[in-house]
């Protein structure tokens, strides 16, 4: 009786250049490679990327695909907002694209480009001299393209106002027209998968009920819903920069605790940003962004995320360093094209944006958009103080764990990726003696995709999954067989007529009278009555 065959060994996760690593060994090498993008100065430039652990994410994604991968590769996001400087330096290289939406205009650089520099939040990849100049920073989604529709974007200044629904039934054909738009939006087969909005009216949600906003703003919010439609675009916004500007009571007739003392108490995000809280159509595929600074508590001048919480998130927003394209700053003139420090939800907005594009590129566009939304959500940091949904929502964007396994990893069992299954660990095909390493070599290059907690793949070496016995393989017995294997043969009279050791120790390739025969349904000789002799179908190989 023969011992059982071995227990597969753990798997391992194939990478694109380093062949297959083991846990541990993959662990440490992402972390060398996070390593080295926070040593480089357009990661260094821009505080918000380690906070939000990109490093971490561009590492995975370098494994998988290769050295030299560009997070957000084959991908286009969307923005709307004032427009873009197409030949800025950070834009090299990158397909930039422009419409201009409701008699908007090029921008001449007489004054500073607001969508350049939320753009380039997104997806600026500035060359080495051009960073060294003028200290920029890299995009959370480097590798991506833009597609920029340019609207006419008033300045917020002065005293705070909210729209009055008069305002939002005024801009409902408008805003429906800049949707559809951005929806049927198709260049060279690619499709909007996530539009960034860092533009938007002034007015707190928690002010405007559901009938209220159906009643003034429907043909908008039917647009947004994208009713039917299989995949839906991600809509990203701003959550507004209102606390603490000044205001009049008078402004806020149904909501007195908004404005206290003359300056607005921002208790939840703004009106479109909001919409989800009171539009349930809109839910899972719109997100608000609120910001926070460098000390890691929400900015001065930030929205909270209040009653909009299950649909909001944190990221970086003060002190993000972003594109410049308008007057310069020392002698006034027009066009000047550098990187300059910026702060508002408007940057926090594109952060988010930038992450979305890199999950989507790292699942290897497996997950649906609303999937990635509702992951992003999900693995966002929630201890400490961003456990305090009121203010920071679902808590601060975490792409290391975005990108990672949450729970463990499951082979499924059944046709779909929550279906019961076998975790990774436990899973394995050990066969005996008889099949040697056939199957894992059938199986080697291949993968096999294991399905985490939240439905995510996650991708390992098939062949890995297979035990082979200690012996030798097949191929390797019937090379032994074959080739070079020292034969024994006898005369007629039964005497040895030579052996190994004898006669010049001859094998089976100069045994002029060796032959090799495939025989169908046959019992070769010796075998008799045995195993052989009842199979059906069998195929045979005789010496």
């Amino acid at each position: 009786t023969l011992p059982p065959p071995p227990p597969p060994p753990p798997p391992c996760i194939q990478t694109a250049e380093l062949g297959c690593l083991s846990s541990t060994e993959y662990v440490q090498k992402r972390d060398e490679i996070a390593d080295l993008h926070n040593g480089e100065e357009d990661f260094k430039n821009q505080w918000g990327l380690s906070t939000i652990r990109a490093d971490r994410a561009y590492a995975q994604l370098e494994l998988k695909h290769g050295v030299g991968t560009e997070p957000g590769s084959g991908i286009t996001v969307g923005v709307i907002d004032t427009g873009i400087d197409t030949g800025h330096p950070v834009f090299a290289g990158k397909t930039v694209t422009e419409e201009f939406l409701s008699g908007a205009t090029d921008e001449t650089g007489d004054k500073t480009s607001h969508g350049t520099a939320v753009a380039s939040v997104i997806a600026g990849k500035p060359g080495p001299d051009f960073t060294e100049n003028v200290t920029a920073a890299r995009g959370v989604a480097w590798g991506a393209d833009v597609a920029m529709f340019a609207i006419r974007a008033g300045a917020a200044s002065g005293k705070y106002v909210p729209v009055s629904l008069a305002g939002l039934k005024g801009g409902d054909d408008v805003w429906e027209g800049f949707f559809r738009r951005v929806i049927e939006w198709n260049s060279g087969g690619r499709s909007l998968d996530f539009v960034n909005l860092s533009v938007g009216y002034r007015g707190i949600i928690d002010q405007y009920s559901e009938q209220e906003l159906r009643d003034n703003f429907g043909d908008t919010i039917a647009a947004l819903a994208q009713s039917g439609a299989s995949n839906k675009t991600v809509f990203v916004w701003s959550a507004g920069n209102a606390h603490g500007v000044l205001c009049d009571a008078a402004d806020f007739p149904s909501s007195s605790e908004l404005c206290v003392n003359g300056s607005v108490v921002a208790q939840s995000v703004e009106v479109l940003s909001g919409l989800p809280a009171r539009i349930s159509q809109l839910r899972g595929h719109h997100i608000a962004v609120v910001a926070i600074g460098e000390d890691g508590e929400i900015a001065s001048f930030s929205n909270r995320c209040g009653i909009a919480a299950d649909f909001c998130l944190t990221a970086p927003g003060a002190g993000v360093r972003a594109a410049y394209f308008g007057p310069h700053p020392d002698d006034d003139t027009p066009g000047a094209r550098g990187a300059y420090t910026a702060s508002g939800t408007s940057f926090s907005a594109p952060m988010v944006t930038g992450g979305l594009a890199v999950m989507k590129h790292y699942f290897r566009d497996q997950l649906s958009n609303t999937a990635l939304v509702a992951r992003l959500l999900a693995t966002a940091n929630k201890e400490g103080i961003y456990s305090d949904s009121d203010t920071y929502g679902q808590g601060l964007m975490d792409l290391a764990a975005a990108t990672s396994p949450v729970g463990g990893t499951t082979i499924t069992m059944g046709k779909t990726a929550r279906d019961a299954g076998s975790g990774v660990g436990a899973t394995g095909i050990a066969l005996g003696r008889a099949f040697g390493d056939g199957l894992r070599r059938s199986l080697a290059g291949r993968e096999i995709a294991a399905f985490d907690k939240l439905g995510a793949p996650f991708w390992f070496d098939f062949a890995d999954f297979v035990s082979t016995d200690d012996g030798l393989s097949s191929l390797a017995r019937l090379r032994a067989l074959t080739v070079g294997t020292p034969i024994t043969r006898y005369g007629p009279d039964g005497r040895v007529a030579f052996a190994p050791g004898r006669g010049g120790g001859a094998t089976d390739r100069n045994l002029e009278d060796a032959w090799l025969r495939l025989g169908f349904l046959e019992a070769p000789a010796g075998i008799g009555d045995g195993h052989l002799s009842v199979a059906r179908d069998a195929m045979t190989v005789t010496l």
